[in-house]
């Protein structure tokens, strides 16, 4: 009996040791895991129509074939043409789904309603 006593308490210590040898891998983070869908858009500039709504005065403007710059499946700015009074407006950041549509809020209280092509520019 005594033999076992000591048996089992010489092998307790080695059991705790060779758990802690082993070491896990790390599972690797999936490209845009933290979308519900797969996006396609790589970093970059890419064609869009953009379509700015103003929420209080209800006015449109369309702008054909503007640069959108994507940047982690996540629209961070938009090129509107040289003149234009959107210039200045401070955008926040949005993702972008695998059929290029976002919707953008800008804060002076407009909305940006953009369609991007997955195309070179």
């Amino acid at each position: 009996m005594l033999r076992l006593i000591v048996l089992f308490c010489l092998l307790i210590p080695s059991l705790a040791f060779s758990q802690q040898a082993k070491v896990k891998k790390p599972i690797p983070e999936k490209k845009n895991a933290h979308l519900p869908y797969a996006c396609i858009f790589e970093d970059g500039a890419y064609p869009a129509t953009v379509i700015q709504r103003n929420s209080m005065t209800k006015d449109s403007t369309v702008f054909a074939r503007i640069a959108v710059e994507i940047e982690g499946c996540f629209v961070i700015s938009i090129k509107f043409p040289k003149g234009s009074k959107f210039l200045q407006d401070t955008l926040q950041i949005n993702d972008i789904d695998d059929l290029g549509n976002s919707i953008i809020q800008g804060k002076n209280g407009n909305y940006y309603v953009i369609q991007a092509k997955y195309e070179p520019f």
